[in-house]
């Protein structure tokens, strides 16, 4: 028979182990609470990477979890706080097996102005759009043959210039040709032709005209 120390120092000594399971049980629930039980970012350090990462302020709309091939992925969607764009991060599992972080803000800011572009596309005959207004993605495929075409596609590129100067007031005076920027651009084809001769960069600057001279100059360097 084992006896038991009930003398109080003993009692002591039994009131101290388990206080400290007690705080140690407790540590282990606000980890798995704020870091996630396999690993993955807590909503905290989600929030933080972004105010880190992205150029304007958004706010934690959604979230969303998949299985994947590597682990499980972790999906969070943001929305601009000031007007309508929205974009994901990603907590997934990368290098060594270990959670890292992700965004796709770039790409949400190019569906959200090739949005706003959607009924100029639409309404362009050099736009994949014209027949397809409706399509879910919006194309940046242009068809160019002549000076005529090259006419008509340099007015509406140029009202797509000025719909992307916005992204001034997030970031000011930046070159918006850069990919790090915007770096939306339209690419010019023949008509029935599935290879690209020219990309033309929106840089919230060229006028008609200006337009018009770079489009002629891709025309010539075809030739």
């Amino acid at each position: 028979m084992i006896e038991t120390d009930k003398s109080p120092m003993g009692n002591d000594v039994m009131r101290k182990i388990k206080k400290s399971a007690i705080v140690l049980a407790v540590t282990l629930c606000l980890m798995i609470f704020l870091v996630g039980c396999d690993g993955h970012h807590s909503q905290r350090e989600v929030e933080e990477f972004v105010a880190d990462n992205v150029p304007e302020a958004a706010t934690l709309v959604d979230d969303h979890v998949k299985q994947t091939k590597n682990g499980i992925e972790y999906r969070y969607t943001f929305k601009s706080d000031s007007r309508d764009l929205e974009f994901d991060v990603y907590s997934s599992k990368g290098t060594g097996r270990v959670y890292q972080l992700s965004e796709e803000y770039s790409l949400g800011r190019e569906k959200y102005y090739l949005e706003k572009m959607r009924p100029l596309l639409g309404a362009c005959e050099n736009s994949r759009m014209f027949e397809t207004p409706d399509k879910r993605e919006v194309s940046v495929r242009l068809e160019m043959d002549n000076s005529s075409d090259a006419r008509a596609i340099a007015g509406v590129l140029a009202e797509c210039n000025a719909i992307v100067t916005e992204e001034w007031q997030y970031q000011p005076g930046a070159d918006l040709t850069d990919p790090d920027v915007l770096g939306l651009a339209f690419k010019l084809f023949t008509r029935n032709s599935y290879k690209s001769f020219g990309k033309y960069y929106l840089n919230g600057l060229d006028d008609e005209e200006e337009v018009f001279k770079k489009l002629e100059a891709m025309l010539v360097s075809r030739k």
